[in-house]
C-alpha cells in the first residue's frame, strides 16, 4: 500500500508493514523448502539470516521499482514486527534487530530512503488529508522532504552493494538481481 503526498511534493509513501508480511511468507516458504523449519530453528544460523536478509532487501527494491512515482519513501512503523509469519518461529527482539540492521544496511548502500515514524503515529494517519494541515503533519512532511532531498543528492554505486551482498552470502542479489539493467535504472530513477 502506498499514499502519494499532496502537490507540489509528489512523494509516494510506501507502507513497510505489508512488505514485511510478504517477506515473512517468502522466508517461511524458503525455510521449509530448505528443510530449515524444525524445532531447533535458531535465528543465529547463517543460512536463516541470509534467507531473511535476501528477502528483505529484494522486497525493498521491488517496492521502489514497482511504484510509479519518482520520489519514494519507505515508512517504518514502530510495531512493524507484530503480525509477521517469522514471529511464529523466532524471538521478536532478535528478529527486530536483524530487520533493523538489514534496513540500515539497505538505506546506506541503496537509493532507498526509509523514514521511521515517531511513536504514536501509524501509516493510517497519512490517509487523512487533514493530517497534513496540522502542525504535526507539516513537521512530518518537512522531515520526509528533507530525507528525499538527502537521497536525491547522494550518489550510489552498485558495485558496493554487490560486493557486500556477495560477502554476506546473498548470492541471488549479488550475482543476478543487481546485475539486471532494469533494476539499476528503476532504483536510481
Amino acid at each position: 500500500m502506498h499514499i502519494t503526498l499532496p502537490l507540489p511534493n509528489n512523494i509516494s509513501l510506501i507502507n513497510f508493514s505489508p512488505l514485511l508480511q510478504n517477506v515473512g511468507i517468502r522466508c517461511v516458504n524458503e525455510l521449509y523448502d530448505f528443510n530449515l523449519l524444525n524445532n531447533k530453528i535458531k535465528l543465529n544460523n547463517p543460512d536463516i539470516k541470509r534467507i531473511i536478509m535476501n528477502s528483505l532487501i529484494y522486497y525493498l527494491c521491488e517496492s521502489i521499482i514497482n511504484n510509479p512515482m519518482n520520489k519514494k519513501v519507505i515508512i517504518l512503523q514502530n510495531d512493524f514486527n507484530s503480525n509477521n509469519e517469522l514471529n511464529k518461529y523466532f524471538d521478536n527482539n532478535k528478529l527486530s534487530l536483524l530487520i533493523l540492521r538489514t534496513l540500515k544496511l539497505s538505506q546506506k548502500l541503496l537509493p532507498i530512503p526509509i523514514f521511521k515514524l515517531p511513536i504514536g503515529l501509524n501509516f493510517n494517519y497519512f490517509d487523512d488529508n487533514n493530517f497534513w494541515n496540522t502542525g504535526e503533519g507539516k513537521d512530518l512532511l518537512n522531515l520526509i522532504i528533507a530525507l528525499v532531498v538527502k537521497f536525491e543528492n547522494k550518489s550510489f554505486n552498485f558495485s558496493k552493494i554487490k560486493k557486500i551482498t556477495n560477502d554476506i552470502g546473498l548470492t541471488f542479489l549479488s550475482n543476478q538481481y543487481f546485475n539486471e539493467l532494469k533494476v539499476k535504472q528503476h532504483l536510481v530513477a
